[in-house]
């Protein structure tokens, strides 16, 4: 059961157990990939239930956030990948399609185009990728099809930041920036491959692991589809907002329509003077004498 209205607002991920994809909300059409950092040090594909493999080493740990714990990861080590499927790679034919992801970085990149997110080849062959500059912290860039463009700037450490890359054709980009439109480019977007993996915190899906970002990315997300402006500030303000927890589902068995008739005065809100009335005829006990 889920409430017809939201109940929770918010960049802080609300919850640490494991959600679902809410797929009547618009922001999941046509998502193909939802890599979701669950806090307990597993990231897991909430699409098709894929789990990653760990590049290289070491594993990231397990750590604390102001927006809720996540797998922090280190310069240099600790990527994941995610086994090639056609469902991921199909999208990058005809150039329309989106990328996003979350981030809380701790420090500067140790080297220069180092993958937050994206789809990769081996030998840093960056088909759709989301990568940090080491030499300011502020650079970023989507790169397409191998390509990169001038980058923006704007990112910071210890703080949440979310970009998305919109393909609105073959020929066409929109860079998002913390929900903001920053940049408009025109790659030529369009590849054909078979063997690129989604990628956490590497430009390459090589066995050696390419170049990295030291921090907490906390969802990598694609879709085959272009992301509007409005979708990117969604993602950025309540990133978690089309995902359905558990305990959504509990609290709307509680609140919502299913819950309004009350069957016991034990669990029904009643007027103070009621409320009185009850307590007594409890302590009194059904007979009415003391207990």
């Amino acid at each position: 059961m889920q409430l017809s209205v939201p109940w929770r607002f918010g960049q802080k991920r609300p919850f640490t157990s494991i959600p679902r994809i809410n797929w009547a909300h618009p922001l999941a059409y046509k998502l193909v990939f939802y890599g979701y950092d669950t806090g307990t040090g597993l990231t897991i594909d909430l699409v098709r239930g894929l789990r990653p493999t760990l590049l290289n080493s070491p594993h990231p740990s397990n750590r604390p956030t102001p927006l809720g714990s996540g797998s922090l990861f280190v310069n240099a080590g600790g990527s994941y990948t995610f086994p090639a499927t056609n469902f991921v790679n199909n999208i990058l034919t005809d150039g329309i399609s989106s990328i996003a992801s979350g981030w809380y970085l701790t420090a500067l990149p140790s080297n220069t185009f180092a993958g937050v997110f994206g789809i990769n080849d081996s030998g840093s062959t960056t088909q759709s990728t989301i990568l940090l500059e080491q030499t300011n912290t502020a650079d970023m860039q989507w790169s397409c099809n191998n390509t990169n463009a001038t980058p923006i700037r704007g990112n910071t450490i210890n703080a949440f930041h979310t970009f998305v890359g919109s393909g609105v054709s073959a020929t066409s980009q929109k860079w998002y920036f913390d929900g903001a439109l920053k940049q408009t480019n025109a790659l030529t977007a369009s590849v054909t491959t078979a063997t690129a993996l989604v990628c956490f915190n590497s430009n390459s899906s090589g066995a050696s692991g390419g170049n990295t970002v030291p921090g907490w990315i906390y969802y990598g997300a694609l879709w085959d589809r272009a992301i509007t402006a409005g979708e990117a500030l969604q993602l950025h303000l309540d990133p978690y907002c089309f995902l359905i927890y558990p305990e959504d589902e509990m609290f709307a068995s509680l609140v919502g329509p299913a819950a309004a008739v009350v069957t016991s005065p034990t669990w029904g809100w009643e007027p103070e003077s009621a409320q009185k009335y009850i307590f007594a005829q409890h302590r009194r006990g059904a007979g009415g004498s003391p207990r």
